[in-house]
């Protein structure tokens, strides 16, 4: 018995003793390819650095090529210019009443707006929007019976 007993101890030792050298093997493997993947992620890095450095080395040298172009043609006589087209002029800077024009333009836009939304929106019964209604019903009352913009409005439609 005892001697059944010690072989089934020695295979059970022998079992994890594979076991644990399996496991060694899998550890080992697992190092081995997390090192490649490092090695591999340090290369794409400096791949990646060098090609930066490579385009920033052409873009300072066509800086330079762009600087030295005005420099050779200060240098030169002024050539003819006959035969190339003529350069369009600046376009013309927009003055203070452009300025004025935008802004009443994005004025009249939110009185619309807001007029918009007094008249359709749920809001009709809210003081503010009450005003805005009635102002608005008047203007287009005094509009429709104003002579000039009548008789505008007929010669218009019969032409």
């Amino acid at each position: 018995m005892k001697a059944v007993q010690a072989d089934q101890e020695r295979e059970k030792q022998r079992r994890v003793e594979v076991e644990r050298e399996a496991e060694k093997k899998r550890e080992a493997k697992q190092r081995a390819k997390e090192a490649q993947e490092r090695e591999l992620r340090k290369r794409e890095k400096a791949e990646e650095k060098e090609r930066r450095r490579k385009e920033y080395d052409a873009l300072k040298a066509s800086k330079r090529e762009q600087e030295k172009k005005p420099k050779k043609e200060t240098n030169q006589a002024p050539k003819s210019k006959s035969g190339s087209r003529s350069r369009k002029p600046p376009p013309r800077k927009h003055t203070r009443s452009w300025a004025v024009l935008k802004l009443l333009l994005l004025l009249l836009l939110c009185v619309a707006g807001g007029l918009v939304v007094c008249r359709v929106t749920e809001l009709q019964q809210q003081p503010l929007c009450t005003s805005v209604n009635t102002i608005y019903d008047n203007a287009v009352r005094g509009l429709r019976s104003h002579h000039i913009l009548q008789w505008v409005l007929q010669t218009d439609s019969q032409q």
